[in-house]
């Protein structure tokens, strides 16, 4: 008896996902993988980690993005015939701006937020009243 195997001309494309500044791996990111043939889809797990399965030999662009990371793409990564291709993906922080908002015509002002404290100012007349005995206390 002849006994034919069919051997699958696919591979895979592996790798995880960090943050450039700190190092950790980033879980919930998405991480695209697409050619003009096709484009496939697959999100980090919880250790950052990401796998395409039965992806066809050829050159592909792979994007990543989440929240608060500026998105990446990667343009040309080869697959080749039957191989595993490992592809670890650095992310940078992506940096907040906000402008203040002028209402007599005055330039606006761009402040650059990263790594932001909020810290509130109360006046101790306002603390009285929410905590007048412990207020008393320490005076």
């Amino acid at each position: 008896m002849i006994t034919q195997f069919c051997l699958s001309q696919n591979s895979s494309v592996t790798g995880n996902v960090v943050d450039e500044t700190t190092g950790q791996t980033i879980p919930g990111v998405t991480v695209i993988l697409k050619n003009e043939k096709g484009t496939k889809a697959s999100t980090t797990d919880i250790d950052g980690n990401y796998i395409f399965r039965d992806v066809v030999p050829g050159l592909y662009e792979v994007n990543c993005s989440y929240i608060s990371y500026t998105s990446k793409t990667i343009p040309s990564v080869y697959v080749p015939t039957n191989d595993v291709v490992t592809l670890n993906i650095v992310m940078e922080e992506e940096s907040v701006t906000k402008s203040k908002e002028s209402s007599n015509d005055q330039p606006t002002k761009t402040v650059e937020l990263k790594d932001v404290e909020v810290v509130f100012v109360v006046k101790k007349e306002s603390v009285a009243q929410v905590f007048p005995m412990e207020f008393q206390l320490n005076q």
